[in-house]
């Protein structure tokens, strides 16, 4: 141990010599009470507590290989388990991702059929109207006129033809209306407005605004 240093020392005693007749079991007896151990340095707990190495503060306990091989194949066992939950919870995610966005084509989609309904039932409406308009008018000029004279309808056209502000109203159609109806008004005018057949003042004026228009509106 750390401290203690033991000497041996052979020594024969005097009296060994000295008595040379004794018998070899005396001597042999006193060459052995001859050899002694001594004790070099002291022995006392403060001694001792000096000389005993210090554990480092980072040295780490001893580990037996089986013990570590178990510990190893057990963190290795957690850390896959780990991957597999986050697998999982991105798979989680990106399923809500892609349902979310499902959800989101669909409203979509349904707003958007919304929407064409709608619009198909507001140009249905429209539709309706210009041709119910179109009828009308078309009845109005089928029937005839009471109790005024063809002159005085010749005025009257030369003058709402000489008001109207648009191509539409000199042809006295909505805007929009299709081009057969338009053609229809521009033969029925023609044939009131013509200079050769109106005598009305300005229906020469009138009959050249009833072309354009009609020009403009049917494409030449």
């Amino acid at each position: 141990m750390p401290g203690r240093t033991w000497t041996r020392s052979d020594v024969e005693t005097v009296t060994t010599r000295a008595h040379a007749g004794e018998d070899a079991s005396t001597r042999a007896s006193t060459k052995r009470q001859g050899k002694t151990w001594t004790r070099e340095g002291g022995d006392d707990d403060g001694t001792r507590a000096a000389k005993t190495p210090k554990l480092r503060a980072e040295a780490r306990a001893f580990e037996p290989a089986t013990q570590k091989a178990k510990r190893e194949a057990l963190e290795a066992k957690l850390r896959a388990v780990e991957r597999e939950k986050a697998a999982l919870r991105e798979a989680l995610e990106r399923a809500a991702r892609e349902k979310a966005e499902k959800k989101e084509r669909e409203a979509a989609k349904v707003a958007e059929t919304a929407r064409r309904k709608v619009a198909a039932g507001n140009l249905l409406s429209g539709f309706r109207g210009v041709r119910k308009t179109v009828e009308d008018r078309e009845e109005k000029l089928a029937k005839p006129v009471e109790n005024v004279s063809p002159e005085e309808i010749e005025r009257r056209a030369v003058r709402r033809v000489q008001l109207a502000g648009t191509d539409w109203q000199v042809l006295d159609l909505p805007p929009g209306s299709q081009k057969k109806w338009i053609v229809k008004n521009y033969r029925d005018l023609a044939k009131i407005l013509h200079p050769d057949k109106c005598s009305a003042p300005g229906a020469k004026e009138a009959f050249q605004k009833l072309n354009k228009a009609y020009k403009a509106l049917s494409g030449g």
